[in-house]
């Protein structure tokens, strides 16, 4: 049962994106407070779960662990408001997810974050960053 949650999550998450009035796209991810967004971007990276929002058949993605939901861009204020450790989950979340084009302004507000925090980072926050 534990290989296959790792693909169920992702259909999850794929299945619910939706196509809105003006054109954007929106998905259970966009409900989520900023450390619980963090924390299940950590998760999936963990698990080797892949963005790849180019998938040709998003409703067959979660078979090749592929996320095409987009990952929503938290404001500065949104990223400033998390724990240290919650920002390090972020970060590493979106590294490890492969991010693309669309989630540089998050992982540039990310980075800049962990800058000004730089001297609340722990030992092991720190290995996690540079790893």
């Amino acid at each position: 049962i534990l290989r296959h949650l790792p693909r169920r999550v992702v259909q999850l998450l794929n299945d619910s994106l939706v196509l809105k009035n003006n054109g954007s796209k929106s998905s259970r991810l966009d409900q989520l407070l900023p450390s619980e967004l963090a924390a299940l971007l950590w998760s999936l990276g963990e698990l080797g779960i892949h963005c790849n929002r180019d998938d040709e058949n998003s409703r067959l993605a979660h078979r090749k662990m592929n996320l095409v939901t987009p990952i929503p861009l938290l404001s500065t204020e949104e990223i400033e408001s998390v724990s240290v450790s919650s920002s390090v989950d972020l970060f590493c979340g979106i590294i490890k997810l492969g991010y693309d084009q669309d989630d540089y302004p998050l992982l540039i507000n990310n980075l800049v974050d962990l800058g000004n925090r730089a001297d609340s980072l722990s030992p092991e926050d720190l290995y996690r960053v540079t790893d």
